[in-house]
């Protein structure tokens, strides 16, 4: 008998030097085998490849689970992603914004990644967005990528608009890969 425990992480950083970005994990699967008394972990997002997830970040993009590198700004769905023409907090509009209202089915959460802590987005913005019942989530970029990982392995109709930050720092120089 398995017992399973969902947890979810807090982007948790892997610094990696040569491309100088940070990890984001959406969450860990533990499994504890009873009879073998072993316990598994998989790690979410190099298992799922059935949808886009954001493995890292960094000042000039962001690498995807499939291996691709998007550089700037971007608009990520479960099944696709797209350049989001958007290079700061204060680009974020109405106008920018009109592909999360427009698509089909309505996304039940749009999750804005502002780049950095305490950037903020016009209220009117988003309130353009909840009035489409549209549920917005703005954090900085790093918590944004891992909410967005983890409401897609759950298979939330979500969509995360993403802008690189431009304050970057390494945390942990030992875990370089």
């Amino acid at each position: 008998m398995f017992l399973t425990t969902r947890i979810l992480w807090s982007c948790y950083r892997l610094s990696i030097q040569r491309h100088g970005s940070v990890g984001c994990m959406a969450g860990v699967v533990r499994k504890h085998s009873s009879e073998s008394g072993k316990t598994t972990i998989t790690v979410l997002n190099k298992d799922v490849r059935d949808r886009f997830m954001i493995d890292s970040y960094s000042q000039v993009g962001f690498r995807l689970n499939v291996g691709i590198m998007v550089l700037g700004s971007i608009a990520v769905f479960p099944q696709a992603v797209f350049s989001w023409a958007v290079g700061t907090e204060r680009d974020v509009s109405d106008a920018s914004t009109l592909m999360f209202r427009l698509i089909h089915p309505k996304l039940d959460i749009l999750v804005l990644g502002v780049g950095d802590w305490g950037n903020k987005v016009d209220l009117a913005v988003i309130r353009s967005l909840t009035k489409k019942k549209i549920y917005v989530e703005v954090l900085p970029t790093d918590q944004a990528c891992t909410t967005y990982n983890f409401l897609a392995i759950e298979g939330r109709n979500v969509a995360a608009a993403l802008i690189p930050p431009r304050n970057f720092r390494l945390t942990d120089r030992k875990s370089v890969v």
